[in-house]
């Protein structure tokens, strides 16, 4: 989980929040988008894996993505 949070969080370019998808003002407007797919391979890669573990971390962990160190030592 760690290494694929530290992932997550290292390549965000990989990866749209909810807000890049729609102009809603939602509460979960922040939260990386979990790509659809029925795709098994692609359901336990890391792009949906990874998305679904970053959007169960509380907001205090998550302000923190732009320190790479203290995002860690947080984690």
């Amino acid at each position: 989980m760690f290494s694929s949070l530290v992932f997550v969080n290292k390549n965000r370019g990989l990866f749209q929040s909810n807000s890049e998808i729609h102009d809603l003002n939602t509460h979960f407007n922040y939260n990386l988008h979990i790509p659809s797919t029925k795709l098994t391979l692609v359901q336990k890669g890391i792009l949906c894996s990874g998305s679904k573990i970053y959007n169960h971390l509380p907001t205090n962990i998550k302000v923190l993505s732009n320190d790479v160190k203290r995002f860690k030592s947080t984690l």
